[in-house]
């Protein structure tokens, strides 16, 4: 199988699930290292904040941008626990449950590479970063499988807080690239009508892409609402069909341009 990865390749390879970066693409993670500097510091507020830690809504991005704006590299350094309480003690709130998970999980992501080397992580920090559950084990087996959505979500809302070198340079482990090719493969069997198998222009995966941009439009006005007064451009989600060539055994290609 051809490997695949979240990167700046303009060329997608053409029988694997491809999840890729257009070459305009402009990180979250560089934006909160740019909010992070003393000398550039935004004025937080304060009350939006308190608000958006208690919202079982709020995005990890978000909680990870107050995180970095607050408290610089210590973010990363200290145990997770410690953050929450730091952020009960400068805001007055506690943070909410799931809020809590999705912090969790993209500190993870990012101190970590368990995310694209381990399946059961790359199964529950996508579940986390869209539903604040990390999903279930039973015996020690991850049994609560994400869905389209949560995986388009989790390595979209993975490569904004990443920098460019990590999104150019991890690959998906091979396991974990058989499993995204499997489900999205199996949205598009079960959601296309038997009549129409033949096309890939299935309302399943449609409506999967605009979760992931209604998502994106959503985390941009948390942004806005916490303080910061500018904001990257996201890139946009575009689907290939993966049968352009007439190829039935071509997998779709999701791209951010």
């Amino acid at each position: 199988m051809t490997n695949w990865q979240c990167s700046l390749a303009t060329d997608a390879p053409s029988k694997s699930s491809v999840i890729k970066v257009g070459s305009e693409y402009a990180c979250i993670g560089s934006l909160a290292k740019y909010a992070a500097d003393a000398e550039s510091k935004p004025k937080l507020n304060v009350d939006n904040v308190a608000a958006l830690l208690q919202d079982p809504e709020t995005y990890a991005t978000t909680i990870l941008t107050v995180c970095l704006i607050m408290y610089k590299d210590e973010t990363f350094k200290v145990d997770p626990l410690v953050l929450f309480q730091w952020l009960l003690e400068d805001f007055g709130v506690y943070l909410h449950q799931d809020n809590e998970n999705k912090l969790q999980a993209i500190l993870t992501v990012m101190t970590t590479d368990f995310f694209y080397t381990d399946l059961d992580v790359f199964k529950s920090v996508c579940k986390t970063l869209l539903s604040g559950d990390p999903g279930i084990y039973d015996m020690g087996v991850f049994n609560d499988p994400p869905t389209v959505p949560e995986i388009l979500w989790g390595m979209y809302e993975v490569a904004l807080v990443s920098d460019e070198e990590v999104v150019n340079t991890f690959d998906y482990s091979p396991e974990i690239q058989r499993f995204v090719d499997w489900i999205l493969k199996s949205d598009i069997v079960d959601d296309t009508a038997p009549d129409s198998m033949d096309s890939l222009e299935d309302e399943g995966l449609d409506l999967s892409t605009d979760v992931i941009r209604e998502n994106a439009a959503a985390l941009k006005a948390q942004l806005i609402a916490i303080g910061l007064a500018e904001i990257p451009r996201f890139p946009a989600l575009e689907i290939d069909d993966g049968d352009s060539e007439g190829d039935p055994d071509n997998q779709p290609v999701v791209s951010f341009v």
